[in-house]
């Protein structure tokens, strides 16, 4: 059951309650069509890895997800990290995250320090 909120002409609240509710419509709308923006891009970028011969580079698939993030006006930051392998070899991943939200490599990124990150504003 919705309710219904009545307000008349003479009421003051009247355009701060209109103002509250666009907000709060707004901000549930946003974070819809970011986390949407965010899928796609995730999808996008696994389906041309998938079909591309031999083997994408986290980087690549960090870089291609930045750049089409940053189309749907999705501030982004591109995180370098690095590890030691146990044969003493150094061991290097990059892994893209909108916010708090991972949206490609983030599968590793546990593993790895962080050396690097680039932030990329949404223009």
């Amino acid at each position: 059951m919705s309710t219904v909120l009545t307000i008349g002409h003479s009421d003051p609240r009247g355009p701060a309650i209109v103002r509250g509710a666009m907000t709060a419509l707004w901000k549930v709308w946003t974070a819809h069509t970011l986390k949407r923006a965010i899928a796609d891009v995730r999808w996008a970028v696994a389906a041309a890895a998938a079909r591309l011969p031999g083997r994408t580079s986290c980087l690549a698939r960090a870089v291609a997800a930045q750049a089409m993030l940053r189309r749907r006006r999705v501030s982004t930051t591109l995180f370098y990290g690095a590890t030691s392998a146990p044969d003493r070899r150094l061991r290097a991943h990059a892994w893209l995250q909108a916010g708090d939200e991972a949206v490609v490599g983030q599968e590793a990124a546990p593993d790895y320090v962080v050396v690097a990150a680039y932030s990329a504003a949404a223009s």
